[in-house]
Formats: structure tokens, sequence, C-alpha cells
């Protein structure tokens, strides 16, 4: 994630800038490739770019229940209208995408959250004005395949 931000920061040093702050218990958790770069990608294009001046794209992690690993993506762009939010939500749930939903990127983690971790994982999304959260829920697996 370190690297895709670095280069998309370079590309775009006029419309962003962005944080990582992880917990140390988290760093050696394994989750499904390419699960945090479409909702990095999200939060730019839908987010960041939406806003039409500077923002800030903050990407936090950490164990708030002991047993699942959370990691977040959070913008401050314009955020999501509540009609295009439960659109987006009900997509994540069932799979039937509505007018205005096309998160294909955000219902693929999602579905790979699930397979790997069981259904109690995935992708949750919050939207207000200029705090857009899409986070992601997984249960603790370890580099040796060991889950705390």
């Amino acid at each position: 994630m370190k690297n895709y931000l670095f280069i998309q920061h370079f590309r775009y040093s006029d419309l962003f800038d962005y944080t990582i702050d992880c917990d140390e218990e988290i760093l050696d958790c394994l989750i499904p490739k390419m699960s945090l770069q479409p909702l990095v990608e999200n939060a730019i294009y839908h987010g960041i770019k939406m806003k039409h001046e500077f923002g800030n794209i903050c990407i936090l992690g950490g164990t708030y229940d002991g047993e699942n690993a959370y990691l977040e993506v959070h913008d401050d762009g314009p955020g999501i209208g509540t009609e295009q939010l439960e659109e987006i939500r009900s997509y994540l749930k069932d799979g039937k995408p509505g007018e205005k939903t096309s998160s294909f990127g955000m219902k693929n983690v999602n579905a790979r959250l699930k397979l790997e971790f069981g259904y109690e994982s995935g992708v949750e999304i919050e939207s207000a004005s200029q705090d857009t959260c899409v986070r992601i829920r997984f249960a603790m697996k370890r580099q040796k395949g060991e889950t705390s």
C-alpha cells in the first residue's frame, strides 16, 4: 500500500496528502492481495478528486475486539449521498447493483474477505460530509497460519 500511495501521491501531489497509522500487532496479519488498493483508489477518485481542493487520505489499522483486525481508509472528500450509500451497502450485502452503484472493486474485496475469513468478515462503509470511511474486518491470521 505504501508503494501505491507513494506513486499516486507523486502523480497527484497537488491534490492530496496521506498518512498510515497501523498498530504493530496487525502488521504481520495475512489478508488477500489487493484488498486495500481498490479502497484507496476509490478514496482518490470518488473522494479527493470530487472535492476539487486539497484533501487527505488516512489509513488506520488495529484490533478493537481482540479477535478481529480492522483496516480503515478515510478520505475528507464531499461524502456519499444517503441514497447512494444505501445502494452500496445493499450491493455489498446481496451483490445486486443499483442504478448508482458501480463499486466492483469494493464488492470483490468484500467477497474475497468473506471467502477467506468467513461471513463475519468483509467491507463496511460510512460516510458524512468530509469523512468517508471504508472499513475491512478480518480474522487475525498470522504469517505462520496461526489465529490469535
